[in-house]
């Protein structure tokens, strides 16, 4: 009788632990495969995949560049009765398109000392029967004038491709803002008060308006790359007035409207910051 009763026990044991075993191991076997289906094999994502085209145009539609530019520019019109030639610096910050559309904010500063007309006469009464000015200190004083101005103002162009190779462009910019040129007086010692100072504004011919500023030229744009660079021709058109009350060397206002014109040459280089196609890679263990 209890041989009876321990093979019934063994008998209803292992028909209990079979399906029970037999569970677990169809459980691990279809985690098993669904771990599978979600391994990917090793993949390098790379500019020769087929994505690398379009992953260019994108980055490409987020190119920023920074630009500096020197020039060397002709005064004409009425800033031509007054200066001759100056130097021009460029600063820009500017939003490229893959299609060539540049869209930015630029600023030029211009200096010189080639002066002519007025500029050479403002202080012909003050000057001594030598023709020198006189200090404070009863000494002659040591000073010089020159030219100093500026233009700020929005830009925009568009980079026409003239190769096969797109890199190379025509560069056409139209840019519109605020221009402005006066006499820059400065004393050594600063010992002269009479040409100094408040005294000053009366004798500098502060003239500024509303201008435009056209440059067409030759731009080397490969965009990934440190070497980009611009050269051409620029034109500044500007609709000015002078805005002193009074010149004190003539004891009269200069009334009316100017218009002031500069030609020249620049060349400059572009920064480009854009964005880096990031390699990715995928491994199983």
């Amino acid at each position: 009788m209890k041989n009876i009763i321990l093979i019934i026990s063994a008998l209803l044991i292992s028909i209990y632990a079979y399906p029970q075993q037999h569970r677990q191991k169809g459980k691990k076997h279809r985690q098993n495969q669904v771990e599978y289906k979600n391994v990917t094999p090793h993949k390098n994502i790379n500019s020769n995949d087929s994505t690398s085209t379009s992953k260019k145009l994108f980055l490409r539609k987020n190119v920023l560049l920074f630009s500096g530019g020197l020039g060397e520019d002709r005064a004409l019109c009425d800033m031509g009765k007054r200066f001759g030639f100056n130097t021009n610096v460029e600063l820009g910050f500017h939003y490229y398109t893959h299609k060539g559309l540049l869209l930015g904010l630029e600023f030029n500063y211009i200096f010189g000392r080639d002066l002519k007309g007025d500029a050479l006469h403002i202080f012909d009464n003050l000057k001594t029967s030598n023709g020198q000015i006189i200090n404070m200190y009863g000494q002659y004083s040591q000073y010089y004038i020159a030219e100093r101005g500026f233009f700020t103002g929005l830009k925009a162009g568009y980079a026409f491709q003239i190769s096969k190779q797109k890199k190379h462009k025509l560069l056409t910019t139209l840019s519109a803002g605020f221009f402005q040129h006066k006499l820059f007086i400065s004393v050594d010692g600063n010992n002269t008060p009479q040409i100094q100072g408040e005294y000053a504004k009366g004798y500098d011919r502060l003239t500024n308006g509303l201008a435009g500023k056209l440059f067409v030229g030759y731009a080397y744009l490969p965009v990934y790359s440190p070497f980009n660079f611009y050269a051409g021709v620029e034109f500044y058109y500007a609709h000015t007035q002078n805005r002193r009350a009074i010149n004190y060397d003539t004891m009269q206002p200069e009334t009316g409207f100017r218009q002031d014109c500069l030609i020249g040459l620049k060349a400059g280089w572009f920064i480009s910051i854009y964005k880096q196609d990031v390699k990715k890679y995928y491994y199983i263990y």
